[in-house]
């Protein structure tokens, strides 16, 4: 239990320093405080399984981001390459972040005050440490019996198509009022992932 703890600890310092890369110090501060009074990483801490790197991993993905987005050229690249290696390895965490990969990979795409050509040849690079990185989790889907992919969510390896249509639903519903109580998940037993404050920053972003 000592590990899972850690993971949820180490979320507080990599909210702070990500935010205050692109936003400055006061706005860290508040996402430090937002971070630190939210259930959804103090939750993971008492989860011993894959998904309690969910959010310090989310976090560190954001902060080496705001590195390769960073004006300054000389730290583009090596940004790029340890983004690229970081996003990739985010897959073996959990079924949802193909998401957050997606949203990296628009950020990296459609980065300003950059030529297309050279937006084109990051994406190159990103989508090719991906496929050798993704490998080993691509063969191990074609098994019969999916081992590393049945242990990040057994219930969802043997289940029907139909079956499996509403699990966006559920991962939305999660953050606000909770999951639906039919289907495993790993949540509070009442309402959701986001506390009132942090739920109504969210409306107001949307």
């Amino acid at each position: 239990w000592f590990f899972p703890a850690c993971c949820s600890l180490l979320a507080l310092p990599l909210a702070f320093l990500a935010v205050r890369k692109v936003n400055g110090s006061s706005m860290g501060f508040m996402i430090l405080g937002l971070t630190g009074l939210s259930f959804w990483p103090l939750y993971l801490g008492r989860v011993s399984v894959q998904s309690a790197l969910m959010v310090p991993w989310e976090w560190m993905v954001l902060l080496v981001l705001a590195y390769a987005l960073s004006p300054k050229k000389a730290s583009r690249l090596p940004s790029l390459l340890l983004l690229s290696v970081l996003t990739a390895l985010g897959f073996y965490l959990y079924l949802a972040w193909p998401l957050v990969a997606f949203m990296v990979l628009l950020a990296v795409l459609f980065q300003a005050e950059i030529d297309w050509k050279t937006r084109l040849g990051n994406l190159t690079l990103f989508l090719l440490i991906h496929a050798a990185l993704l490998f080993p989790l691509v063969m191990d889907y074609l098994r019969d019996n999916h081992n590393y992919l049945g242990h990040l969510w057994s219930p969802a390896i043997h289940s029907s198509l139909v079956e499996k249509i509403p699990l966006p639903w559920n991962y939305l519903s999660a953050l606000f009022w909770g999951a639906n109580s039919s289907a495993f998940s790993h949540g509070p037993l009442w309402g959701g992932l986001f506390n009132p404050l942090l739920t109504a920053c969210f409306l107001l972003g949307l």
